[in-house]
């Protein structure tokens, strides 16, 4: 599951680049992937992270709710005769990306520091292989 999600805020990372170099925002939430975090809430297994992780993890996808958010009030604006108001929430939408940006490395940086503890052998795994040669089992 962690491995899916680290993988997830990586794409939507460069996704989220992508979009920034071209200084263009709208449109930009209809490619972020959502689906792994989505299905460890769903699952109830973001109960087994620790709670430091799943704050990162929360900050990150709700940066991505709110450029869900602001993307479809600019799609909704578009028929709005006001040149004023799209330009307003492109604006925000901008600055959601940036700070979206700003997020996504704390978050990965956090899952990745939880995927090295998991991948290093506990004192239990290595007590109970050591314990087994030496009972003969």
């Amino acid at each position: 599951m962690l491995s899916s999600v680290r993988k997830e805020l990586e794409t939507d990372s460069k996704i989220l680049k992508l979009f920034d170099a071209e200084e263009t925002y709208m449109g930009a939430q209809m490619f972020l992937w959502t689906g792994a975090y989505q299905s460890a809430i769903n699952g109830g297994d973001i109960i087994l992270l620790h709670p430091n992780l799943q704050t990162q993890l929360a900050v990150a996808y709700l940066d991505f709710k709110q450029l869900e958010t602001y993307g479809q009030k600019l799609l909704a604006l578009l028929g709005v005769s006001s040149d004023r108001m799209p330009f307003e929430v492109a604006k925000l939408m901008k600055q959601s990306v940036k700070t979206t940006l700003e997020h996504l490395p704390r978050a990965i940086e956090a899952v990745d520091a939880e995927l090295r503890k998991l991948s290093t052998p506990s004192r239990w795994k290595f007590w109970s292989r050591n314990r087994g040669s030496v009972l003969g089992i």
